[in-house]
């Protein structure tokens, strides 16, 4: 059975930045850097779940965090992102893991087993 899709547009965002980034250090359009998808979860500061810790994905690209869900284009330091949002990571995928979870789930996340489950938990506490 196929799982449904979060509501948000932070998976299939930051999949999909993932994927131009690789696209360009692959063609030698930007220089390499370590590149990884992160899973996880964050305290909006603002919005409709401000205050409520909701699962989220971003990227990582060297020592920045980018923030590309609902159009974003936020690029900072780690630290500072993971303090400000009060994130918590879950699981990192470099490219071809992220490829093959796609593959293999036929959806853009989560995936990993901490998410699934929280989200699980957020399902059941709003029924």
């Amino acid at each position: 059975m196929k799982k449904e899709q979060p509501r948000g547009d932070c998976y299939i965002a930051a999949f999909k930045a993932m994927q131009e980034i690789s696209d360009l250090m692959k063609n030698g359009n930007t220089p390499e850097q370590k590149l990884l998808l992160v899973h996880g979860s964050v305290i909006p500061t603002s919005g409709p779940d401000q205050g409520r810790r909701i699962n989220h994905a971003w990227i990582e690209v060297g020592i920045l965090a980018c923030e590309v869900s609902n159009k974003q284009q936020i690029e900072e330091p780690q630290e500072r992102y993971y303090k400000a949002f009060t994130a918590k990571v879950y699981k990192k995928y470099t490219d071809p893991e992220a490829n093959l979870e796609v593959l293999k789930s036929e959806h853009y996340g989560p995936w990993d087993e901490l998410s699934l489950n929280r989200e699980n938990e957020c399902l059941k506490a709003t029924q």
